[in-house]
């Protein structure tokens, strides 16, 4: 499920890896994978990479079961559920449902065509029905299994729709021009509707619930903490924030633009800040077993929750130059003229979110492998 559950919270409830012991195995594939965001479940891993294909790998034989064209960019989750894959088609504006372990069509609907419109949008699936908004605006409510339209919510403003969060029969979703939805699902209709002051980066961010409170990322900037039920501001903080956010018990962690990752706990406001050395933490954090995943630019870090303290890194062996993998000469040269001109604080490869399972971290890098950590 993206950012681990229908709530968004970026927690995974599982075996962590809170001392890096290395590569389990690696898988190799011919595209870039930094900006996907893979989805583990039932004994596969699921990503969309740069070449706008689906890839189906097999856990246990660590090989690509399949792969389908979908149209969708790497920046489109796949979500697994009930013996089915799901995706966004973003060339036909379409969502498809496909056998997992085949990659065989079950069932597609589509919506009208609009620039840009599912650039990151995720399902989310809760008691066999599926909830997405996409690009015309429109939240859509249909039969998991088959597709089947149940009901429709029209926000009236036309524009791409964020992945939605659930919790306490109330769907909350957001938009790229700073609306964001609350959605009674009982009774189907319109809870509240709260605009924001400036546009939400969308293209890294969706609302996290915990505990009756809607959080979420302003385009100004500042972590915002909404009710559940009414939409009011309950408070909001000017942290340059970039990501969504990780909401652990009292812990709020969200990647800031200076490439900085912040943290604070709302009972003690207790702060931390760690500074990753390098511009940009765009892929949002996530949480498993007390410790924080994230990357982007540089290499993959893992911190302790409580203290902010540096567990561990890892920088991935196909950054070094590979004469036998022209495809990636591009990015190096790039990346090498990056650091030059910012004294080694950007590169343009790195890493995409990663996914947390049975002690195992699994991770996408830009030169085209996927990392299985322990």
């Amino acid at each position: 499920m993206y950012r681990a559950n229908v709530q968004r919270t970026g927690v995974y409830q599982t075996q962590g890896v809170r001392q890096l012991h290395g590569i389990k195995w690696s898988l190799e594939l011919p595209i870039g994978l930094m900006y996907c965001y893979p989805a583990v479940g039932e004994g596969m891993l699921c990503l969309v990479g740069s070449d706008q294909h689906l890839y189906a790998i097999d856990l246990l034989s660590r090989k690509v079961r399949w792969n389908v064209n979908t149209g969708s960019t790497s920046f489109s989750s796949p979500v697994i559920a009930d013996g089915l894959v799901y995706i966004t088609d973003f060339t036909e504006q379409a969502l498809l449902a496909l056998d997992l372990r085949t990659g065989a069509e079950r069932w597609q609907i589509k919506t009208d065509y609009t620039p840009a419109a599912a650039l990151q949008t995720s399902v989310a699936i809760q008691d066999g029905i599926l909830y997405t908004g996409l690009g015309d605006g429109n939240l859509y409510a249909l039969t998991a299994q088959t597709g089947e339209f149940l009901w429709g919510f029209n926000t009236r403003v036309p524009v791409p729709l964020s992945p939605p969060a659930i919790a306490n029969g109330v769907l909350c979703i957001n938009n790229i021009e700073g609306d964001v939805f609350g959605v009674d699902l009982t009774h189907r209709q319109l809870l509240w509707h709260k605009p924001l002051p400036a546009p939400l980066p969308m293209l890294f961010t969706c609302p996290a619930i915990a505990t009756g409170i809607v959080y979420l990322v302003g385009g100004d900037g500042h972590l915002y903490a909404l009710s559940l039920h009414s939409g009011e501001v309950q408070w909001r903080m000017p942290i340059g924030a970039l990501t969504s956010v990780a909401i652990c018990g009292d812990w709020l962690c969200v990647g800031q633009g200076e490439g900085n990752l912040f943290a604070v706990n709302q009972q003690t406001a207790q702060t931390w800040t760690l500074e990753t050395g390098h511009y940009g933490v765009n892929p949002s954090p996530v949480i498993a077993d007390g410790v924080v995943y994230f990357g982007d630019r540089g290499p993959l870090l893992a911190v302790d929750l409580q203290t902010g303290k540096r567990l561990w890194e890892f920088a991935a062996p196909d950054s070094e130059f590979d004469l036998f993998r022209p495809q990636n000469w591009g990015m190096q040269l790039l990346d090498q003229i990056a650091k030059f001109n910012t004294e080694d604080r950007f590169t343009f490869s790195g890493f995409s979110v990663p996914v947390v399972s049975d002690g195992m971290v699994y991770v996408g890098s830009s030169y085209g492998h996927l990392y299985a950590l322990h």
